[in-house]
């Protein structure tokens, strides 16, 4: 039997809408597609005020809309016996290495294999559902090609209080991250600042772009080490938008190196000399073969002990490994 998640709006904020924009326009992640919801509105899974509508229903302001999705995800998550590298943990929370290539959680079409199937082999249980039964213990999320430092909750008082603490700004994450394009350190090593309201991309529904429409979203860079071509870049994040970073600064014209969705190799090799550029694109095949996107530092009061908690995560090898790289490529550059 066809299982469902039902998705409730008790008031619409918009009136003089089809209510199929509208729902789009929520950016709500289980509709990842146009044609995917109007796919559940043609088989009668949507209702406004109770009563079954077709896709161009003019909505009111105050409408109420419920939404039928089906389930693809499986009921419980597998356990795994994943290793994790685990930075703290106690009875409330802990603090995860997350290597890159590991996804957080399962979703339709990967329902294994994921951070939360590990997290549930190793706590058996004592993990919150502040996000769902789909996604154990998980509070934020990072990219699967991001690695770094991510926080779970163990119980579900610990998950609200940390969901607030994300919520008013008082998690200090911040990232390292290898970008296209020199970006010169600042006199006073000050940060600069992009403010880019983020949604969703009207042409791709999964990517993410600037918008005026979209989220408010805060993104702060500096740089650590500029090159002609590339610079190694300190990042902190107020808010925690999806691909926030990757959008931002590819927004500035400094794409994260490696990021095939926001980036290609084409446009990576273009600003190189041609002797440079299969020296580039031997390290984009041996050793950049995800963004070079790290969470490198995560900083926040315990919600429960009160105790100040500061985590590093090192620079993970395979970045280091195309910096030295990339120095290789400036020294060439240098001959030319």
């Amino acid at each position: 039997m066809e299982q469902f998640h039902r998705l409730t709006i008790e008031y619409a904020e918009i009136g003089n809408q089809r209510v199929d924009k509208y729902l789009l326009s929520l950016e709500i992640e289980e509709i990842h597609s146009r044609s995917f919801l109007h796919k559940l509105i043609e088989k009668g899974l949507l209702n406004v005020n109770n009563k079954r509508v077709k896709k161009n229903f003019q909505l009111t302001k105050g409408d109420s809309i419920i939404l039928d999705i089906p389930s693809e995800e499986p009921t419980d998550i597998i356990p795994q016996d994943i290793e994790l590298a685990i930075v703290y943990e106690d009875e409330y929370l802990a603090v995860i290495d997350k290597p890159a290539g590991l996804t957080v959680h399962p979703a339709p079409g990967n329902p294994s294999n994921t951070l939360a199937n590990a997290l549930v082999y190793r706590y058996k249980g004592t993990l919150s559902d502040g996000s769902g039964n789909k996604r154990p213990g998980i509070v934020h999320r990072l990219d699967k090609n991001t690695s770094g430092l991510i926080v779970i909750a163990r119980d579900n008082k610990t998950h609200a209080l940390l969901s607030q603490a994300f919520s008013e700004r008082q998690v200090s994450k911040t990232y390292i991250a290898l970008l296209q394009g020199r970006i010169d350190k600042n006199p006073e090593e000050s940060w600069r600042c992009i403010e880019e309201p983020i949604g969703r991309n009207r042409n791709d529904r999964k990517k993410m772009a600037v918008r005026s429409e979209g989220k408010s979203a805060v993104t702060y860079f500096r740089a650590i080490e500029p090159l002609e071509y590339f610079t190694k870049t300190e990042i902190r994040i107020e808010t925690g938008r999806t691909h926030q970073i990757r959008v931002h600064l590819t927004w500035a014209g400094h794409p994260v190196l490696g990021d095939r969705t926001y980036s290609t190799l084409k446009q990576e090799l273009a600003p190189l000399p041609t002797q440079l550029q299969k020296r580039y694109k031997h390290i984009c095949s041996h050793h950049l073969t995800r963004q070079a996107l790290h969470a490198h530092k995560l900083a926040f009061r315990h919600p429960i002990t009160g105790k100040e908690l500061n985590f590093v995560s090192p620079f993970p090898p395979d970045m280091e490994k195309t910096w030295q790289q990339l120095l290789a490529v400036q020294e060439m550059a240098e001959t030319l």
